[in-house]
């Protein structure tokens, strides 16, 4: 009769057999790397993630497209001696914080699936609908983040988009609280 301390092994190894044998699929890029260029035909890689990344005051705080390549070849090399070299600073400072959230993919789980076998739907791209969308989205919530929840039925406001944009309607809150139903289904 095996021991407990054996079983516990076997368990162990069946399920990481488990894991190994489910499927892993592959990771989609939305192409915003490679599809936005400079004036010169560079690649400006404006819709990509450069926070601690240097940026250059001269071109709008543009991220530096070599410093980002150096970012790219962190990643790509999957070291923590890769991240730990990076120039992050602008200037040589002795408060210098290295990149540490990109190596989050780097590490191994023991429990549940491993985190390279799920998949997230790509972000949408930068020069889309669905990311217009969702900026609008987000203005309009900034412009209610003040408004009193209360408010929303007694329609005693009314917003428009800002600025130059006439495309979009004004949006009017006239629906009085007293007229939704609260009742239970």
């Amino acid at each position: 009769m095996p021991t407990r301390r054996t079983t516990a092994k076997q368990l162990r190894h069946d399920a990481a057999e488990i894991a190994h044998l489910r499927p892993h699929t592959g990771h989609v890029s939305n192409a915003d790397e490679s599809a936005h260029r400079s004036s010169n035909n560079q690649l400006s890689y404006i819709a990509n993630f450069t926070k601690g990344v240097e940026h250059d005051p001269s071109r709008f705080d543009e991220v530096k497209p070599g410093r980002y390549r150096q970012f790219l070849r962190a990643l790509a090399a999957s070291t923590p001696e890769a991240f730990e070299s990076l120039d992050v600073s602008p200037v040589p400072s002795t408060d210098r914080r290295n990149f540490v959230n990109p190596q989050a993919g780097l590490a191994f789980d023991l429990q549940g699936p491993d985190p390279d076998a799920l998949a997230l739907v790509p972000a949408p791209r930068l020069d889309s609908a669905e990311m217009a969308a969702e900026m609008a989205e987000l203005y309009w919530m900034a412009l209610l983040r003040d408004v009193n929840f209360i408010d929303f039925g007694t329609g005693s406001f009314r917003l428009s988009a800002p600025g130059p944009v006439h495309t979009s309607p004004p949006i009017t809150v006239a629906k009085p609280l007293s007229s939704v139903n609260l009742a239970p289904r």
